[in-house]
């Protein structure tokens, strides 16, 4: 800034603030800002994406007050059967000399509920509203001092691990979750709020509650929108390094070539092999840039109550670095869990420490081999898919067995699909999308990064629609003579949020239909469907249910779609000689 140099950053999906107050002057000023492409910051960010240059995020200059206040950290603590609240918020003022504020605490309901004067807030609340995904009930605090005025959403939830099992306050949950990358077949990283939106709206209306942002933190504001809309976020620091190991490491295969071992030990080559893969994760020169990236991500999110895990990063390799880290995060932030799905490499100097990790976590596994993690007593953490059902080409048709094996587990809590888009720029003065090497790029992974569950314009796949049948919120099973409902819902009845459209068929004939909008059944329960059913008369007799958002909410239009069972009741004794004869 006029000609001094201000700072430098090199962690480019992260926030960096620079108090410029000293290098300005009166009158004109000119700002200089300098785009290297080049870094060691780049070993760190080898993410899966059709990768981009520049500065992606929204630039600006804001006045403050002198004495303004730096940063806070609102924390929640919820009793043990969560019919009370607790609400602080610790301030820090950039002199470190703090002054009074005036707080507002209103409901979700917009009605005032706490209202006091002072450097520091608390409040204890009775009966408090909670949030979650399906219910994303804000309380809304609202800081006054000097000229500025602070407007902050807040969310009353618990997550944590008891025997094993996930719990959001205090229920067993599953996460139907998705990965995200910030991308734009024309924009590219550069992504606005309509943008998340509509990728927000597809998400809620395909019956996904939770989002990985892959593999770096997204846009400032994204978790905004999930606060609002209701999905559980896994906020990932800006780290993965997976390429990188293997071509920045001598590898054991080199040592090979070159006469240094003379015959193939091929574990000594996998040991070896790990040992580079986790060359950055135990390197003394990447532990700071390592730490770093973990503050950033933890410092900017650490208010928003849709984010309830903290990873580290993704396909890093595991070492002493990362062990420091999760310290760190459990430290700053006990209120969250911690994951990294990394931590089951392990190289040959060390002895893995996981004690602050919170999952088992590993990607596109067998259902075989969740059952067989589950089979042993020794395993005691709960069993996170970050990364399955990888959506390329004409996929995501084991959906309905993970989904099977996962609720044959109550540690088994969810995974996260890969991925939501294909990453497929439009090419130059065209409306052609292109990927890999249409860009005279080299070297490139040719379409690899079209593996989304929508095309890069957001076009419905078929994918998508197998994943949304199958994590529909009801379920129908036909028990000796009746209809049996489940509610696959966490926290929501399912006479609030969904009305059944019953047809039966016979012979594929209509003969009864109907809607019922008022079925009480309560989350996780069953009930019957009140439906007599045809006796049997020899016809193909099918019954299908459709399932509609019953009112409007925030994403989600009244009528949806929410999915569909069908259910044969009865099959055909015989077939007739006029049916066996062709209709012209």
């Amino acid at each position: 800034l006029n000609e001094q140099f201000v700072g430098y950053s090199q962690i480019s999906h992260c926030t960096s603030e620079f108090d410029v107050t000293n290098y300005l002057q009166s009158g004109e000023n000119n700002i200089t800002v300098i785009v290297l492409k080049w870094c060691d910051g780049n070993y760190l960010e080898d993410q899966d994406k059709f990768r981009m240059s520049g500065i992606f995020r929204d630039v600006y200059m804001l006045e403050r007050e002198a004495h303004y206040l730096q940063d806070f950290f609102i924390k929640t603590a919820l009793n043990d059967d969560f019919t009370a609240a607790n609400i602080t918020v610790e301030c820090i003022f950039s002199d470190h000399h703090g002054q009074d504020i005036h707080w507002q605490l209103f409901d979700p309901k917009q009605h005032l509920v706490a209202e006091k004067c002072g450097q520091d807030f608390e409040c204890f609340l009775v009966q408090p509203i909670l949030w979650n995904a399906e219910q994303p009930n804000l309380y809304t605090l609202v800081f006054r001092y000097g000229s500025e005025v602070i407007c902050q959403r807040i969310g009353l939830r618990k997550i944590e691990v008891k025997n094993g099992v996930l719990l959001f306050n205090g229920q067993a949950i599953k996460f139907k979750g998705v990965n995200r990358h910030d991308s734009d077949p024309r924009t590219g990283y550069v992504i606005h709020r309509e943008q998340a939106l509509q990728d927000l709206r597809l998400m809620k209306q395909h019956n996904f509650n939770a989002i990985r942002t892959a593999h770096y933190p997204n846009a400032p504001w994204f978790t905004e929108l999930c606060d609002e809309y209701g999905f559980y976020v896994i906020a990932e620091s800006d780290i993965e390094s997976h390429g990188t190991n293997a071509v920045y490491v001598e590898s054991p295969e080199t040592s090979i070539l070159l006469g240094v071992k003379t015959e193939i030990d091929h574990d000594v080559i996998r040991q070896k092999t790990i040992d580079n893969y986790c060359y950055m994760a135990r390197s003394s020169e990447f532990n700071q840039a390592i730490l770093d990236r973990t503050y950033a991500n933890v410092e900017r999110d650490k208010n928003r109550p849709s984010v309830v895990i903290w990873s580290l990063g993704n396909e890093s390799g595991y070492g002493e670095n990362f062990e420091q880290a999760a310290a760190w995060v459990k430290q700053r932030d006990p209120s969250r869990l911690v994951h990294y799905e990394n931590a089951i490499f392990q190289h040959s100097a060390h002895q893995n420490d996981t004690s602050n990790l919170d999952f088992h976590s590993e990607m596109y596994t067998s259902t075989e081999e969740l059952d067989a993690y589950f089979a042993d007593a020794q395993n005691q953490k709960p069993y996170l898919f970050c990364e399955y059902l990888h959506a390329m080409g004409n996929s995501c048709g084991d959906t309905e067995d993970y989904f099977q094996a996962m609720e044959r587990h109550a540690g088994a809590c969810g995974g996260f699909v890969w991925e939501w888009c294909n990453h497929s720029p439009y090419l130059p003065n065209s409306n052609r999308m292109g990927y890999g090497g249409d860009f005279n790029d080299t070297p490139n992974d040719g379409n690899f990064c079209a593996d989304g569950l929508v095309t890069a314009d957001r076009q419905i796949q078929s994918n998508l629609l197998e994943y949304k049948n199958v994590y529909r919120p009801l379920r129908a099973t036909l028990k000796n003579g009746h209809i049996e409902l489940k509610n696959y819902l966490d926290f929501t009845d399912a006479a609030e949020a969904i009305s059944i459209h019953y047809q039966i068929t016979e012979d594929f004939l209509v003969v009864q239909e109907g809607k019922i909008d008022d079925l009480n059944i309560a989350p996780k329960s069953t009930a019957l469907l009140p439906l007599s059913l045809p006796a049997s008369n020899g016809a193909l007799q099918i019954l299908t249910l459709t399932y509609y958002q019953k009112t409007e909410t925030g994403l989600i239009p009244q009528g949806h779609n929410l999915g569909f069972d069908q259910i044969i009741l009865s099959e055909q004794s015989q077939l007739s000689t006029n049916e066996l004869k062709p209709n012209y």
